[in-house]
């Protein structure tokens, strides 16, 4: 199969012919103020920075959001996503769409190389998409290229296994059904990565050394725990003064599960910046907002937390198990006991399983906090099944703050009747690992072995980072026919996401007449009964939503920018932490 097929002109016309403007990014790549020379003050310098989580694999596994951050100094995306919520081109110069929403046009920037020195071209973009949407792995043999299958292909999933091609500086993308949302599918919240071709060929490569087109590039022996990257003197961005980025010369990012440690790091100056997230560290971020040796910045409310429990196996294949959670749950007394410490409080109470800013808000289905209701649901799982109602939650070694959260939740389960425990065999690597389970994984069978493992965080104001994770099977939409071509082996990857193990059909029904509707109100509405539907049969029980920030020394300034090609301002801290291109150090 060509992946990389050149379209014909009678396809150009046929654009022309439908009147498909080009919306183009108005700022180029070398783009400079001719007239001035500017004086860089800024540049040199090397910090360290401090994460809860750890990279386990470069290539296309799934790093936890701690994790995220050295991905992202590394490698870019076609899109970014302003302040405001729009997705606006990046390494992408431009796009179109035909009126169905089903082809989708992207025109590459030029003038941009990779870190082994390749340039960024349609046809190196084609690959990666392919590779993402799991076609290289399909046409190249699955035994030698399981290391190319991730989770997005899952996100890519409407994409046809063949609608992949390239005309003149463009990539062409074709669809089974309609999105109106696929370029932030493609943003997916930050995480869709490029990667030069050696890094896709190669495997060794691509789990140790693989090369993006970021600020910086990876420097000294392949590690997980203490990782090191230096400046991409090669870099294609300026700052507005002209003055080539990155500032920094070098940043040594560490894992540290404990925010106690992470905290003193930041104190002690031993780190000059600290990752933070208020549902396990809530109580350094209060300390570190009082302490004036440190800046401490936060993101928005936009993530939303919620209990999504496994269902296929006992006891939360019970509707009634998880009837007693959610109506033991007293969210507004989990949110004072460990959101708020020490007078300041982060994240919110919520009366649905996203925030009022996304679209899928909608408080109908919402179950609140009523111990008898608890109570009677725990009789009635025991009536059901003769058994009493039991579980273990799984928590990540060193995860303290983790670790008090779910002893808090464990005293009011236990209120209702409940029999909870709490596990810390696994590292929380291990644990993203085996509840993500890898194509070869789930091909054996082994999907999320966990009855109530890990907190689901959705995101922003869309469901870019929201749907891929609701349905039983990426692959199982009308008119979606990928599996079938693939000859059932994309199917298998389509329950990677699908962490709670569901095979609802009604709730699939309603998620993909929501993602297919084009029409603005009606896909609000659609949403809306997804989210319904989600909480009454208590799938998802929200929880406090919660805070990411990020705790910095004095002289480190410019974090809190992060200026966008296209023009604007993008999200300049996020779960995944900062933007580290426009970060140096005060002289």
């Amino acid at each position: 199969m060509n992946q990389t097929s050149t379209r014909s002109g009678l396809f150009r016309k046929a654009l022309i012919g439908l009147g498909l403007a080009l919306t183009v990014s108005s700022i180029g790549v070398s783009a400079s103020s001719a007239a001035k020379v500017a004086v860089d003050t800024k540049s040199g310098g090397d910090i360290t920075v401090v994460q809860w989580d750890q990279l386990t694999n470069r290539c296309y596994g799934n790093p936890g959001n701690g994790a995220q951050a050295v991905m992202k100094s590394v490698f870019e995306g076609l899109f970014e996503q302003k302040a405001t919520g729009e997705i606006v081109p990046f390494l992408a110069e431009g796009y179109s769409h035909s009126a169905d929403y089903k082809t989708w046009t992207v025109k590459i920037r030029k003038g941009i190389k990779y870190h082994d020195g390749e340039e960024l071209t349609p046809t190196n973009v084609a690959l990666n998409l392919n590779t993402i949407q799991g076609q290289t792995t399909l046409s190249r043999g699955l035994g030698a290229n399981l290391h190319l299958a991730g989770s997005g292909i899952a996100f890519l999933g409407n994409v046809k296994l063949d609608g992949i091609s390239v005309s003149g500086d463009n990539v062409v993308i074709q669809l089974y059904n309609a999105r109106v949302d696929l370029l932030a599918s493609m943003y997916a919240s930050g995480r869709f990565y490029l990667r030069s071709t050696a890094s896709i060929n190669d495997k060794t490569t691509c789990e140790q050394n693989p090369a993006g087109t970021g600020p910086f590039k990876w420097s000294g022996a392949y590690n997980t725990d203490t990782i090191k990257v230096v400046k991409n003197a090669s870099y294609w961005r300026k700052d507005k003064d002209g003055i080539k980025l990155p500032y920094l010369d070098s940043i040594t990012f560490k894992y540290v599960p404990s925010g106690a440690a992470r905290a003193n790091a930041v104190r002690s100056g031993s780190a000059d910046l600290a990752m933070f997230a208020s549902s396990s560290d809530a109580k350094q971020m209060s300390s570190l907002l009082k302490d004036k040796k440190v800046n401490v910045t936060l993101t928005k409310n936009n993530y939303y937390p919620v209990f999504a429990p496994n269902v296929a196996i006992e006891p939360f294949n019970n509707k009634n198990a998880r009837l007693a959670v959610a109506y033991a749950f007293d969210q507004n007394a989990y949110f004072k006991a460990r959101n708020c410490t020490n007078g300041a409080c982060f994240g919110e109470a919520r009366d649905s399983i996203v925030g009022k800013q996304n679209i899928m808000y909608n408080t109908a289905g919402a179950i609140k906090f009523d111990l008898a209701k608890a109570k009677a649901a725990v009789a009635a799982y025991k009536t059901d099944t003769g058994k009493d109602l039991s579980f273990t939650i799984q928590v990540g070694t060193g995860d303290d703050g983790g670790l008090e959260n779910s002893k808090y939740l464990v005293k009011m389960l236990t209120k209702a009747g409940m029999k909870v425990e709490i596990n810390q065999t696994y590292s929380s690597a291990d644990l993203v690992t085996l509840v993500y389970p890898g194509f070869a994984a789930i091909a054996a069978g082994k999907l999320n072995p966990f009855q109530f493992n890990t907190i689901n965080v959705y995101e922003n104001t869309g469901t870019d980072f929201i749907a891929p994770f609701l349905p039983s099977n990426a692959f199982s939409e009308p008119g979606n026919t990928k599996n079938t071509e693939s000859g059932g082996i994309v199917g298998l990857v389509g329950k990677q996401l699908n962490t709670t193990r569901h095979a609802d059909t009604v709730r699939d029904e309603l998620i993909w007449t929501a993602l297919s509707e084009t029409n603005q109100a009606k896909r609000v509405k659609a949403w809306k009964a997804v989210t319904k539907y989600l909480q009454e049969n208590a799938f998802n029980v929200p929880v406090p939503g919660q805070q990411y920030g990020v705790a910095t020394s004095k002289k480190l300034l410019g974090y809190d920018k992060f200026t966008l090609v296209s023009g604007g301002q993008g999200i300049a801290i996020a779960n995944y932490g900062i933007n580290y291109s426009g970060v140096y150090l005060q002289k």
